[in-house]
């Protein structure tokens, strides 16, 4: 039952923290990361602002918390008519909790503030039956699936991540595809910021590539500050390009032969001959990419995944022995998990969205393959533990 009682939005500030750890806990999840105060403030600061220029997005009634919208602020890099990428400022909602009684007009409010703050505005992970009919209506383009790529690094352990039966010889004749080498390279947590921010610029704008501005500032609060997972960075910036990744340990509540089990999970994938470049076999390339999983596979992780918006790396990746689950999600092989922790066969796929509504000489439609959207993408990539 809906009740009209007055409500108004506000910015969230340091005051309404108890509140709102509070309203999180009885109206979401109990003991939830984003209920940790570092990865919270972490998570909202965003990049491109001033210190809480913009902050999440509280709705009030009579001095109470009844809803909750996240805000993660950010730049993000538009093409242009006239070739040249304009940086503009936009962000990312990707919690949204109301009060049942408040939903309706409050909650269309909260939403309609959001798309006022930002010209630009991104999303990922979108609710299919609730917030995905909001995107549809103010025109958001929408993916129903990002390409998530996937590939067994042992054969056994990723026999048992499967939903469904699979033949190991067939899984091993798969992993063998791209795994031929022994050589691997190593890892660092410490890259240089702005020799990252350099490779981004020199590969995304002449390209046209519709994307968050990964300058210094979003390689700092993204990966290097996070306060969610430790990052790894391969390569070399200046020579083959750069892989950002992480070890991601199974949480199996109902298999104790797969908790504690390691997945690779691939966050960015940026070469230095551009994304044009993946569209043929390069084979400095995919010697690096097949270096960064024999690492992996040396660590003991089962499968290695990679989530991208663009089908630019589709070439590249099948040559390295990938497969897009997006296309073969009905075949047995490919029926991994889609959450790790913890451990879930049954959710949805990783969708992702973003609105345009810039004036002037901005490219009126930027299709799918002109993007470069990744699992970092809103709150995509943090604990869920």
């Amino acid at each position: 039952m809906k009740i009209n009682k007055p409500s108004n939005i506000v910015f969230y500030q340091e005051s309404h923290w108890k509140a709102v750890k509070q309203f999180i806990h009885q109206n979401w999840r109990e003991n939830h990361p984003i209920c940790r105060k570092d990865i919270f403030d972490w998570q909202h600061k965003g990049f491109g602002y001033k210190s809480g220029e913009v902050t999440p997005l509280l709705l009030l009634s009579e001095g109470e918390i009844v809803g909750f919208r996240g805000v993660i602020p950010g730049l993000y890099q538009v093409p242009s008519k006239n070739g040249r990428m304009k940086i503009i400022k936009g962000g990312s909602a990707p919690l949204w909790i109301v009060k049942k009684e408040f939903r309706g007009m409050p909650s269309i409010r909260m939403y309609a503030k959001i798309l006022s703050l930002f010209p630009v505005t991104t999303a990922a992970g979108i609710k299919v039956n609730t917030s995905m009919k909001f995107h549809k209506k103010f025109d958001f383009k929408v993916l129903d699936a990002m390409h998530r790529y996937i590939l067994p690094l042992n054969t056994e352990g990723y026999q048992h991540l499967l939903f469904e039966k699979a033949n190991a010889e067939e899984i091993r004749d798969w992993m063998n595809k791209g795994l031929k080498s022994s050589n691997q390279i190593l890892p660092t947590t410490s890259p240089d910021a702005k020799k990252l921010e350099r490779l981004w610029e020199n590969i995304s704008f002449p390209e046209n590539i519709f994307s968050l501005y990964r300058n210094v500032e979003f390689w700092e609060w993204r990966y290097l500050n996070s306060k969610g997972f430790n990052y790894l960075f391969f390569g070399d910036p200046e020579v083959n390009g750069i892989i950002v990744a992480r070890i991601e340990k199974i949480m199996s509540e109902d298999s104790g032969r797969l908790d504690g089990e390691k997945i690779f999970r691939i966050i960015e994938f940026i070469p230095a001959k551009g994304l044009t470049a993946l569209m043929h076999l390069d084979k400095e390339l995919l010697g690096f990419l097949k270096s960064v999983l024999q690492w992996a596979m040396n660590q003991g992780c089962l499968m290695a995944d990679f989530h991208c918006s663009s089908m630019r790396f589709a070439h590249l990746m099948d040559f390295a022995g990938f497969k897009d689950q997006t296309k073969f999600f009905d075949k047995a092989i490919c029926s991994v998990p889609t959450l790790f922790q913890p451990l879930k066969y049954d959710k949805p796929p990783i969708n992702a969205a973003f609105r345009v509504r810039i004036q002037g000489s901005i490219i009126p439609e930027i299709n799918w393959n002109d993007t470069y959207l990744v699992k970092s993408e809103s709150d995509m990539d943090r604990p869920n533990k």
